[in-house]
């Protein structure tokens, strides 16, 4: 590789690792758009209607329905946030704390959720090489479509995303990625911004080679690329840039690697921390920080520090770590952390410093 071929090659792994820094980081603070279980939701409201007909009357059966799938999925008891009010029909699962579900199902969800909206996933989810990442996403996808043969077909509200569309937008952006399949004509409005009405007129006009309800992965790849708001996939580059030893999961594209040595030099050694992380990726970050600090614990046990490091060193020696972060409305919840993530201890100190300014959220 010449001197050229190489800048290029680093200037191209920078770019993308600025995407993958800029997304993820936007990601973790508010997934967006917002997706809803709604298929999901009117097949628990469509269950209870029909066992309410054959036992009778049971206002709480759809509740109940879903605190068991819940309970099922975090392998312990998940109750609704209000427990003296039940929620209105058909909106029992919705009225739960979503972002506490775990499991193989609910990882896959995320993964083509975060893939769809920002073309990557989390550093730390992020595979070895391109060929496993690929595998991963179409496993997901086999996954979710196992599970929308099984339910009912129900639009998602405006500004959000419902499990059909998930699907959709993951096998478009994985078309235009691989160029192997075809991309669902809703999956390719979604990422270039248009409606679904748009593509196919597009296609009916053969302005967009394919067949009836998709375009050739080309054709969407080449429509996509003339679309000034189309945000393309930076995850094989971010892959490409951790592999080369150019940058760390976590860390800015310039940041010193783990030892950097130079001539006449010692090598200087980077600090490592490890925070816990939840099952929904949620990570104990300085910038959960509130006015009275940082709340960890179990409900009913809960301790506020006003100190980060000392209250990640509590959560260091607890068998099994809690915290309180805000989930999509604002409200803080209890999370538990299911694994560890390394993160350089310089890093958490910039974050520190930058919400020591601002006093924490309210």
């Amino acid at each position: 590789m010449s001197s050229r071929e190489a800048a290029e090659f680093d200037s191209r792994l920078k770019d993308g690792w600025f995407a993958q820094r800029a997304r993820v980081d936007a990601w973790e603070v508010r997934p967006y758009p917002p997706l809803e279980w709604v298929e999901f939701e009117a097949f628990l409201y469509g269950t209870a209607t029909t066992i309410s007909a054959v036992v009778g009357s049971a206002p709480n059966l759809e509740r109940e329905l879903a605190e068991l799938v819940g309970a099922y999925l975090t392998r312990e008891r998940i109750a609704l946030a209000d427990s003296s009010s039940s929620p209105a029909p058909g909106r029992a699962w919705s009225a739960m704390p979503l972002a506490a579900l775990s499991g193989e199902f609910v990882d896959a969800v995320r993964r083509l959720h975060a893939y769809g909206s920002i073309g990557t996933l989390l550093d730390d989810e992020l595979p070895r090489t391109a060929d496993q990442f690929v595998r991963q996403i179409e496993t997901d996808i086999e996954t979710l479509e196992s599970l929308l043969s099984k339910l009912p077909k129900i639009p998602a509200a405006s500004g959000r995303l419902n499990l059909q569309m998930i699907r959709d937008i993951a096998l478009a952006r994985l078309a235009v990625d691989e160029g192997t399949r075809q991309a669902p004509a809703a999956g390719l409005a979604w990422l270039g911004g248009v409606s679904v009405k748009t593509i196919q007129n597009l296609l009916s006009r053969q302005q967009l080679t394919g067949s009836a309800g998709s375009a050739d992965p080309h054709a969407a790849r080449n429509w996509l690329a003339d679309r000034k708001d189309w945000s393309r996939s930076c995850w094989r580059e971010a892959i490409e840039a951790i592999n080369s030893g150019l940058v760390a999961p976590f860390q800015e594209f310039d940041s010193q690697p783990d030892e950097a040595t130079s001539p006449g030099r010692e090598s200087e050694v980077v600090e490592w921390s490890f925070v816990p992380r939840a099952a929904d990726g949620a990570l104990f970050l300085p910038d959960l920080m509130r006015q009275r600090g940082w709340t960890i614990g179990p409900r009913g046990a809960e301790r506020s520090f006003g100190d980060y490091w000392r209250a990640l060193e509590h959560l260091q020696k607890t068998d099994r770590p809690h915290w309180r972060r805000p989930n999509e409305a604002g409200a803080y919840n209890i999370v538990v952390g299911k694994d560890w993530v390394r993160i350089a201890r310089g890093e958490l100190e910039l974050q520190l410093s930058a919400v020591l300014k601002t006093g924490g959220r309210p």
